[in-house]
């Protein structure tokens, strides 16, 4: 299955996207790299930098992706209605 995380370089999302690269999924991830490390994705996670408030980019990425995961995007917090839009759209 293909997958696109969100905050993929943050401690929940590389956790994530690694363990499902390890298990032989199609891993897309993204992050703005405000707190996360991109060395922690294992080399088969196809990491971009990037904010989940650029919905293009993220619409582009999700292309293909049979689930988007947000495990640790700060901007998909209740409240703030731009990253709220583009959570939606990532959901959809």
């Amino acid at each position: 299955m293909n997958f696109l995380i969100t905050g993929a370089a943050g401690f929940l999302g590389s956790a994530l996207a690694n363990q499902l690269a390890r298990e032989g999924h199609q891993v897309r991830g993204i992050d703005d790299l405000s707190t996360g490390d991109p060395q922690a994705l294992s080399p088969d996670v196809h990491f971009t930098r990037g904010d989940v408030n650029g919905p293009p980019q993220v619409v582009d990425l999700a292309s293909g992706s049979g689930l988007c995961l947000p495990p640790g995007s700060p901007g998909l917090r209740p409240g703030n209605r731009c990253c709220t839009r583009a959570s939606t759209m990532l959901l959809m």
